[in-house]
């Protein structure tokens, strides 16, 4: 985890004990609660038991006239095609409906098209196949919404059109057809939160006994709304929920196979186990061969079938990874090649022939290890096209930069925090140099890490288990709790095989162990003895029917540390790396005076190759003076004058010290010399 605002709700305890006797829920949990802005018990009620509330699916624009048009289409066996999306959402979605449609005897397929060849959504090659196989009903699920072209061809081809889509509408809507859409409607807010699966269930619903419904096909719902990251409260967090039950003894072989395959407690399946292990493996399959591999999986009755899928789908999986890794890869080493990229607001790259189906992962993991925005852009010299991922961070709309290069687009679309470009390759550079433009008159927030609530050591015990539970499943704008232990010594660190740590902390009463994963002894920034902060979550261990609980570190800080202000002055320094106009107030946090220079080089010697980041090292030298941004002016300016060599890692960095012999002239330095000319003197001569 780069540089992040760390976020500590503040809890009132008496306040909070209130609540918790008012909602009926333990004390934790209430501040839990709290700390998310919970109030009023209606609020709390709606969240913790949807489950009670009566569901509404008859209430949407055109779904009696959706169901008249399939119980007709059943009954008269007029051929039903169900058109998916090649993601996690749309082969749930694929797969609920055809396997619904199939028990109930309709004549149907399913057709999803291929990621690279077709791109998503409806195609009109797609539609005229369709026609030559004797289709009557086209349903769409997970999109159609805007395939104004495709559902005109449709009708004039003499098919009834059937769009199920959770994405935004237009202000024109694809005619004829009927359009399912909670983004129709001017009720029901708490059903914009559903996935595309979940549209496509609340379809079901209006069709079929909602209890037979439950017991068949839940699980694929919860796969679903967890891949697609959707906000788990209201109907999805119902739906979500009681899918996860039904996953553990699932009638679906190829799930059930699968929970076997990956060793995932059956008796306890999570929305963690389902997003990380389940939902990427299913997502595989469209990324790097076909999605009807993953129907295949879910809609087989054969064993040995399913067994072969899922390990096929494991290798696709580990495939995807090595590929990211590659990108990821190429992605660093530009930026080390050109550090300016890292300084901009918004990062920027582009590289001939990214696997497509893996730049959405890869921009999103730049965008949290920078805390920036991201655009990555794959180009082919032979075909002249390129097509973009762009990732964004809480608070700012990556959609709204991209559109302000329009001009430059073949195609794009998205929402907020991601957006998907086409363009040609003639036009990248005009695009890169327009996104780094207008990115430089918003502002863009550094990263938060919201802690919702501060313990002891001794408050971690299966007791802290039991008062979460109910909080759960957790995943968008309900993610797991996280909290703070503060003030606590670094005992002891431990290597857990080559890439994960377990530390020991010790408060002067008490030691608590945790694990600190992707992480190893050389990349930890921090020492035995030291005293730190701890932003952890906890979880679930079970063996031989035992419970216990395990703590997770997420990040630390050296105790007492404002974050806050190491990221202000970052901002600063990457201000002027940028060549904006400083203000003096600035230009005093990045100016080192010849002390400090001297106090940072003599340090680097006696602890070369040391990993550091501006906050441990400002706090070990100067006992925390926040001297972070002169930091990274002395950094550049030991480089410049060849003492020094820094490798960059994101935010963290080792020094090596180069041979030198002589005396040091700063008044030659360019960096000072720029520095130095904002602030109308030059101290260094």
């Amino acid at each position: 985890m780069g540089l992040c605002e760390w976020q500590v709700s503040d809890i009132n305890e008496e306040e909070t004990k209130s609540y918790a006797n008012a909602w009926n829920v333990p004390y934790i949990a209430a501040a839990i609660l709290y700390s998310r802005g919970f109030r009023e018990k209606d609020e709390v009620v709606n969240f913790l038991n949807w489950e009670a509330l009566e569901r509404e699916a008859l209430k949407f624009t055109d779904m009696d006239e959706s169901v008249k048009c399939l119980k007709e289409a059943i009954e008269k066996k007029e051929k039903i095609c169900v058109y998916g999306d090649y993601d996690a959402d749309g082969i749930t979605a694929t797969t609920l409906v055809y396997c619904y449609l199939k028990d109930k005897g309709a004549d149907v397929i399913y057709y999803i098209p291929h990621r690279d060849l077709e791109g998503y959504g409806l195609n009109i090659s797609a539609v005229d196949k369709l026609h030559a196989q004797g289709v009557k009903i086209l349903l769409t699920v997970d999109n159609g919404v805007s395939a104004h072209e495709e559902v005109k061809k449709a009708a004039a081809l003499g098919m009834k059109v059937i769009i199920t889509d959770h994405h935004k509408v237009p202000e024109k809507l694809p005619s004829p057809g009927l359009i399912i859409d909670p983004w129709r409607e001017n009720w029901g807010e708490e059903y914009k939160n559903l996935a595309g699966v979940g549209v496509a269930y609340k379809l079901l619903e209006a069709l079929e006994d909602f209890n037979i419904l439950e017991s068949k096909y839940m699980e694929l719902v919860a796969l679903g709304s967890l891949g697609d990251s959707m906000p788990l409260f209201g109907e999805t967090r119902y739906l979500v929920k009681k899918g996860l039950e039904f996953a553990g003894n699932s009638n679906i072989l190829g799930i059930k196979t699968f929970i076997n395959i990956l060793g995932i407690n059956s008796q306890n399946i999570n929305s963690i186990d389902a997003a990380f292990k389940l939902v990427p493996r299913i997502n595989a399959s469209g990324r790097m061969e076909t999605a009807d591999l993953a129907v295949k999986l879910l809609t087989s009755e054969k064993e040995e079938e399913c067994i072969n899928i899922c390990k096929h789908l494991d290798e696709l999986n580990n495939l995807r990874k090595n590929v990211e890794k590659k990108i990821l890869e190429d992605v660093e080493k530009q930026i080390k090649n050109n550090p300016q990229i890292k300084y901009e607001n918004v990062i920027i790259l582009k590289g001939m022939n990214w696997h497509h189906g893996v730049l959405g992962i890869a921009a999103s993991k730049i965008s949290q290890r920078y805390g920036k925005p991201c655009i990555l852009i794959s180009f082919s010299y032979e075909t002249g096209e390129a097509r973009g991922s762009c990732r964004s961070v809480e608070g700012f709309s990556v959609y709204n930069l991209v559109i302000s290069g329009a001009q430059y687009l073949e195609k794009f679309g998205g929402h907020t925090m991601a957006a998907g470009i086409n363009l040609r390759t003639e036009n990248i550079e005009k695009f890169c140099k327009k996104m780094i433009e207008n990115s430089r008159k918003l502002l863009v927030q550094f990263p938060k890490l919201c802690i919702d609530l501060k313990l002891s050591i001794s408050s971690f015990s299966n007791l802290l288990l039991d008062s979460v539970e109910i909080l759960e499943p957790y995943g968008n704008k309900n993610p797991e709790p996280v909290f703070l232990i503060d003030n606590v010594k670094i005992y002891k660190i431990k290597p857990i095989g080559k890439k994960h740590l377990k530390l020991t902390f010790f408060d002067g009463k008490r030691y608590i162990n945790a694990f600190y994963f992707n992480k190893t002894i050389g990349e930890l920034l921090y020492r035995e003895g030291e005293i730190v902060d701890i932003a952890a979550t906890i979880h679930k261990d079970e063996y031989k029917s035992i419970k216990s609980v395990s703590v997770y570190v997420l990040d630390l800080k050296l105790s007492g540390l404002d974050m806050k202000e190491v990221i202000k002055q970052k901002q600063i320094y990457e201000k002027f790396k940028r060549g904006e106009n400083l203000s003096e107030k600035e230009i005093g946090y990045l100016l080192p005076t010849r002390s400090e220079f001297a106090n940072i080089y003599r340090y680097f010697i006696s602890k070369a190759k040391v990993r550091l980041r501006v906050d441990t090292l400002d706090c070990r030298l100067f006992k925390n003076s926040e001297n972070y941004g002169k930091i990274y002016i002395v950094l550049d300016v030991l480089q410049e004058m060849n003492l020094i060599n820094v490798k960059w890692n994101v935010d963290e960095f080792e020094v090596v010290i180069k041979n030198f012999s002589g005396k040091v002239d700063l008044s030659s330095s360019k960096i000072l010399s720029s520095l130095s000319q904002f602030k109308g003197e030059n101290s260094y001569g």
